[in-house]
């Protein structure tokens, strides 16, 4: 039996931040694929990974919240792959979600903050679930860290939009929030959110990135889905 893990990614129009997605799925030891912009895409690695006999594939939607992409798009075409390759089982994980990781992450990035509002910034969504996680990864880090004043705003899709959460979070003494992006890798948006935010006079801190946390948190999806503890989809077995 070969076995095989596929971290699937967004894919960007930075090439900074497929690079930064290639490196860390290597450093994971797990191969890679975008749904947008770059190749390899899901069908061309899902056809590869076939083509080289491999039985046992699990596949990890690397993705912070469950919008399209994760409930509809990944889905769709592994279903489709799994008719096409009936001889690779295809096991679909969960997306990252609210994951203690996530939180480890982002308290690392949050160092030193005392006196400071602190704003978060996601990508935004026209799906509600990825709108209310946000709310509750706020929420978590406020219990974390023990700071009350975390807020978020979103660079697209959503309100509030940045120059909002920004204008709607300065201190008493009128220095503006300390911003987090709060995206796994760099890219288009999070450069924009890195412009407007100094526009500002805002520090940036840095976003989630390759933390050794994230890094243990793919390797037990790992180990979750292929001992078929932890799937969304098994498609081979939902059609026998």
């Amino acid at each position: 039996m070969k076995e095989a893990v596929l971290l699937v990614g967004h894919g960007s129009k930075d090439p900074e931040g497929n690079k930064e997605f290639e490196d860390f799925a290597a450093r994971a030891g797990m191969r890679h694929c975008m749904l947008d912009y770059v190749e390899p895409s899901l069908p061309t690695a899902l056809a590869l990974l076939a083509a080289e006999g491999v039985s046992e594939l699990a596949v990890i939607p690397y993705f912070l919240f469950a919008g399209g992409h994760v409930k509809k798009d990944i889905p769709f075409i592994i279903q489709n792959a799994q008719a096409q390759y009936p001889r690779m089982r295809i096991r679909l994980g969960r997306h990252l979600g609210l994951e203690t990781a996530l939180f480890e992450t982002s308290v690392a990035r949050l160092q030193g903050i005392e006196g400071r509002k602190v704003l978060l910034v996601g990508r935004g969504s026209l799906h509600p679930e990825p709108i209310r996680d946000m709310a509750t990864v706020c929420q978590t880090l406020r219990t974390c860290t023990g700071h009350p004043d975390i807020d978020h705003c979103f660079i697209a899709l959503a309100p509030p939009d940045l120059p909002t959460g920004i204008t709607h979070n300065y201190c008493a003494d009128h220095r503006p929030p300390i911003v987090l992006p709060y995206f796994l890798f760099t890219g288009i948006l999070v450069k924009r959110i890195i412009k407007i935010s100094e526009q500002y006079g805002c520090e940036v801190r840095p976003h989630l990135g390759t933390h050794e946390a994230l890094l243990t948190l793919v390797h037990q999806r790992k180990t979750e889905i292929l001992e078929g503890a932890d799937h969304a989809n098994d498609y081979r077995s939902a059609s026998h």
